[in-house]
């Protein structure tokens, strides 16, 4: 009676957060299923069984409570000993051995109270709600009285008790196998939803200076700078105390509450997209958060985001320049560990930050970084750094006890606050330092800037890479001063594969869609019709042969994308009495190039197919626009991160030249492919062609430089320079106006790739010498683009054929 009275007092005050994706089970029979619940507690048993209820995961009107405890309270254990009874759990185990026709599942369960952090108002909400430690009576009332409205329950898969019987030779020894397997699930629940539980900084601090490759560093610094082993150990401390993140839940509420409103100010939404990928793999492994790099706001966004969804924030990696007053101590107690941009051969440095890592790993730490090492100026993705990851796979090496999973994570804006800043860098526009006052305005200046999407990629698991690289890494001792030759391509492998996973997971938002088409179009204006029509077909295009599995579409129909990019002021809209027009502007033109760059990765197998079939006055076979094809795809693929190789590539574009000639941009006359002389046709293949000649053009003026410099005569870094000159130069005589001709890691990217190829080689001199393969590239181009680039280049190359005098 007293239970069903205080279940109704309880039920009238709590309330369950729905804003996290509640994973229900199916239940076979309910009534041979049993609820656990990981420790006794009258308020938890409340609280579940009233979710259970609401859930209708077991019948109202059962007699029988369903709800049972792995772990009873002492006094309670020691009445059921006098008793000479069990708990209800174990006289289940017993029956179950007893019988075998006895069948009982167990489901568990876990409550946690004050998950919902965007519903926490105040700082009493902060300090009751849920930890690690077991709480008291007086503080559990709290916790309930503050917290109660924002209750989280996990229900997780049943698991037969029958299952787990096996070979059991008596009833204990079954009921001991049971609580242990238990205990194990309700550990992890609770790591995925708490994080590890966090130990005092100062211990943490005592533990990585006491290791091992931490004294051989300091003593090592001690021999080379001639000092004393204590100021060499105060000088690791420093160091410690400059990286180590401090991180308190407590600020990371308070955090929550501040950027709740921040985002509601200055966005119309957070799309978080294939969220159980995470929740799994933070039940099971170290997690690293490995996300592309657009904006400061990506892991603010990242962290709010996941423990909103009821998952552990990451410790994130950060620059050092972020370390400043105010801002830094503020994100340190949210997570941030601070990192310098490069070690400069500080051996005492790296051991003790190699140690932290290790240690953020061996626990369980979820942790972030940018694998990407900076913001991408352009809206490509950009090439991975090896530094973070290598230690990764290192430290992972050293103790592979813990599986370690790397999630792929792609940040789709609609409008990045930074974008105005990152065209004026391109152009030469020296990088600002940030600063207190900078933050600041930029917050003040902050307004709608549209929605986010959140796309977590298809997770990498690293023994799963290592096994594919190297199959005997585990037999392997890997220390400090070994690296055995298989290890760099391990790490170029997983480097290539996080970029590749980013890539599969991108999202097509209004904003890049509508620019995408028309930056395509050739004055950049078109009428809401043609605007209409090239949008939908890329969606269509897209949905007959998918890119990817994680990548997301927008809602909606193509006039609801084009009004919003007007009211995202990203287009222009011209009345005109014979119906409206839409453009771009000078600036928002370059602006939009960013956002196309986003997705043009999506697009650019179709659109190098079409740009095959461009050559004036002939047609091609399949056989040869594959031919042509694979020619250019290994550059496009290393540029722009498309995760197939070339067999698949050339797979998938059978696939899309299927889709073109179905919908008439392509016309197949026997063997023969030419482009379609239709009108509406016709300039749908021209504007899907155009997607990747700013790229092609690129390739061009690289190799034209290369070409009329000669054998030997540059050094990469002078090719880098002279193609990134001519580049600028062609953008104001063609128009050309793209970030990346201002960005010198494409044309750095592209000679990489040639080297790799063998395409141009360098002397001791580390001037390029090159093949065949360059000028017949040239001449490939040349039959692709604008005559009027081409003459322009050439008259500046001062090649044989010369203007008129």
């Amino acid at each position: 009676m007293w239970y069903t009275l205080l279940k109704r007092l309880v039920g009238a005050w709590i309330r369950f957060d729905h804003s996290m994706s509640v994973a229900l089970p199916e239940l076979e029979d309910p009534a041979t299923t049993l609820f656990v619940l990981r420790r006794e507690s009258l308020t938890d048993r409340i609280a579940a069984d009233l979710f259970i209820e609401r859930m209708g995961l077991y019948p109202v009107n059962n007699s029988t409570s369903p709800i049972v405890f792995l772990e009873l309270k002492p006094r309670h254990l020691r009445r059921l000993k006098a008793q000479g009874e069990t708990s209800a759990l174990a006289q289940q185990c017993r029956a179950v051995f007893e019988s075998s026709d006895h069948h009982t599942h167990v489901v568990p369960i876990s409550v946690f109270w004050g998950r919902a952090p965007t519903k926490e108002k105040s700082f009493f909400k902060i300090l009751f709600s849920d930890r690690w430690s077991i709480p008291g009576p007086v503080r559990k009332f709290f916790t309930v009285l503050v917290n109660g409205r924002s209750t989280f329950v996990e229900v997780n898969a049943p698991v037969s008790l029958r299952a787990l019987l096996d070979d059991t030779q008596d009833a204990p020894r079954f009921t001991r196998k049971v609580q242990r397997v238990l205990r194990v699930h309700f550990n992890r629940v609770r790591l995925g939803v708490l994080g590890p539980d966090l130990s005092h900084r100062r211990t943490m601090m005592t533990q990585i200076l006491n290791s091992a490759p931490v004294r051989e560093a300091v003593a090592h610094h001690t021999r080379t700078q001639k000092t004393t082993p204590d100021k060499s150990r105060q000088v690791a401390t420093q160091y410690l105390e400059e990286i180590m993140a401090d991180i308190s839940y407590s600020t990371v509420r308070i955090l929550d509450i501040f950027l709740s409103r921040l985002w509601n100010k200055i966005y119309n939404g957070i799309r978080i997209n294939n969220i159980a990928v995470v929740k799994e793999a933070a039940q099971h492994s170290s997690v690293i958060y490995v996300p592309c790099h657009r904006s400061h706001i990506d892991y603010l966004l990242l962290s709010y985001s996941l423990h909103s969804q009821g998952v552990p924030i990451p410790h994130i990696a950060a620059g050092k320049n972020l370390n400043m007053p105010i801002v830094g101590p503020i994100l340190r107690r949210g997570g941030a560990f601070f990192m310098r941009r490069t070690f400069g051969g500080d051996k005492l440095y790296t051991a003790v930050f190699n140690e932290y890592l290790h240690l953020m790993f061996t626990r369980g730490n979820a942790v972030e970084y940018f694998v990407e090492g900076g913001r991408s100026r352009t809206g490509r993705t950009l090439e991975p750094k090896a530094g973070m990851l290598g230690m990764t796979v290192k430290s992972y090496l050293r103790d592979p006890s813990l599986p370690m999973t790397f999630i792929p994570v792609y940040i789709g804006y609609e409008k990045v606050f930074e974008a105005n800043s990152y065209l004026k860098e391109l152009r030469g526009k020296e990088k600002k330092s940030e600063s207190v006052l900078d933050v600041l305005g930029t917050l003040r200046r902050l307004k709608n800037y549209g929605e986010v999407s959140l796309n977590f990629g298809s997770p990498i698991a690293l023994h799963e890479v290592l096994d594919a690289q190297e199959p005997d890494w585990r037999t392997h001792d890997i220390t400090k001063d070994t690296r055995p030759n298989w290890l760099g391509p391990v790490i170029q492998t997983l480097s290539d594969e996080v970029a590749f996973r980013i890539n599969q997971a991108a999202a097509i938002n209004p904003i890049n869609l509508i620019g995408t088409v028309l930056l395509a179009s050739s004055n950049r204006a078109l009428d809401e019709h043609a605007i209409a029509q090239q949008a939908q077909f890329y969606i269509n295009l897209l949905h007959s042969a998918p890119y990817s599995t994680t990548m997301t579409y927008p809602d909606g129909k193509p006039s609801d994308w084009l009004a919003h990019a007007v009211k995202m002021k990203m287009v222009q809209r011209i009345e005109h009495p014979m119906g409206d027009l839409y453009n771009l502007n000078d600036h928002q033109a370059v602006l939009m190039t960013y956002y196309r760059n986003n997705i043009i990765h999506l697009l650019a197998l179709p659109a190098l197919l079409c740009c095959g079939l461009q050559i004036h006055g002939t047609a091609k076979t399949r056989e040869s626009l594959m031919r042509h094809l694979v020619l250019i795809y290994s550059y496009v693929r290393n540029e722009l991160f498309i995760h197939w190789d070339t067999e698949q590539a050339v797979a998938m574009a059978e696939r899309y030249l299927d889709v073109l000639i179905e919908n008439g941009l392509i016309v197949a006359q026997g063997d023969k492919l030419t482009p379609s002389s239709k009108p509406n046709e016709a300039v749908q293949f021209i504007a899907l062609a155009r997607l990747m000649q700013p790229t092609l053009e690129r390739y061009y003026l690289t190799l034209s430089v290369l070409q009329a410099a000669g054998q030997h005569d540059l050094t990469v870094s002078e090719l880098e320079t002279k193609a990134q000159q001519l580049a600028q130069r062609m953008s104001i005589l063609n128009g050309l106006n793209a970030p990346e001709f201002f960005d010198k890691t494409l044309f750095k990217r592209f000679l990489s790739t040639l080297k790799q190829k063998a395409v141009i080689k360098t002397d001791e001199q580390q001037r390029i010498g090159f093949d065949e393969r360059v000028p017949e590239a040239v001449i490939a181009a040349e039959s692709l683009l604008d005559a009027e680039l081409i003459r322009n280049v050439r008259w500046l190359m001062d090649t044989p054929e010369q203007p008129p005098q």
